[in-house]
């Protein structure tokens, strides 16, 4: 269970003319952050997280690569493979990106600056982050008052 919202594919809003194509999206979050990922190793994955507080969205402007997300409900994968498609990931979103097709380049933007704290690294604390926020409130809030 995702209580912030859930991962969304966009469909990115195509402008062409003889110059050549623009693709662009209106962000539903403002933008502190853009990274580049690229020279893919064969068999690597990349991500492997899930971040507390940031949104991503990230395009696939060449190549292709499959993203593999957790919203709590199990897994499900969503193939970027167009720089007109992008993948939207709000907070608390796992994210495993993998099966790079050769010359794979993706750029993401993301509503945080890098703070290495924001990465939820072990796949245990997320899947039972849900029990360790009741834990956390139980412990903090009158636990012992309970009958």
């Amino acid at each position: 269970m995702n209580r912030l919202g859930t991962a969304r594919v966009l469909t990115l809003q195509s402008v062409v003319d003889e110059r050549g194509t623009l693709e662009s999206a209106d962000l539903t979050f403002e933008a502190r952050r853009i990274f580049v990922v690229h020279d893919l190793a064969a068999g690597t994955s990349r991500g492997d997280h899930a971040n507390r507080t940031t949104h991503e969205l990230i395009v696939c402007v060449r190549g292709a690569s499959t993203a593999t997300i957790d919203e709590g409900a199990g897994e499900r994968d969503v193939r970027l493979d167009a720089p007109t498609r992008a993948l939207h990931l709000p907070p608390l979103v796992w994210v495993r990106l993998h099966d790079h097709a050769p010359g794979t380049i993706m750029v993401v933007a993301a509503s945080t600056a890098y703070a290495p704290g924001d990465a939820i690294r072990a796949r245990a604390e997320h899947r039972t982050r849900e029990w360790l926020d009741i834990a956390r409130y139980a412990d903090t809030n009158g636990y012992q008052n309970d009958f």
